[in-house]
């Protein structure tokens, strides 16, 4: 456990923290920490703050993605405290193993997460390639 409450350190880093950034138009500030799910700057969402937090970020091979968690043995120890959980073999076993997984670590980011996986997954489909109105037949 931390040593300082997450109140305390979210009212201090609420406005200056590296990941928070201001978008024009848009009353909220918004987030690109990796621990964060939603990109919401906010306390419920933020994984400096939290003990247990979740981010969910793309595989570098471009197949499938990563479930980021935080261990709680290792809160003070910065290098092992994230765990990383590679899922690569299906969307729907992803997700399905994604869900399980979430609702016993944090059961009230699972929307948001779920969310976020399966638009990654979307994101690593390969585009159709359609013909054009004129196009000839080949």
């Amino acid at each position: 456990m931390s040593i300082v409450s997450n109140e305390l350190v979210w009212a201090c880093i609420q406005k200056t923290h590296c990941f928070r950034m201001k978008v024009l138009n848009q009353k909220h500030a918004m987030s690109r920490d990796p621990m964060n799910v939603t990109g919401i700057n906010s306390m419920k969402y933020n994984g400096l703050v939290n003990n247990k937090s979740v981010g969910v970020i793309p595989c570098k091979d471009g197949k499938g993605f990563e479930l980021l968690t935080k261990n709680q043995k290792s809160l003070n120890k910065p290098a092992k405290m994230v765990s990383k959980r590679t899922f690569k073999k299906g969307a729907r076993t992803a997700l399905y193993k994604l869900e399980k997984t979430i609702g016993k670590y944090r059961s009230d980011l699972l929307l948001p997460t779920l969310i976020k996986a399966s638009c990654i997954l979307q994101s690593q489909k390969p585009v159709k390639k359609t013909r054009g109105k004129g196009a000839k037949k080949e």
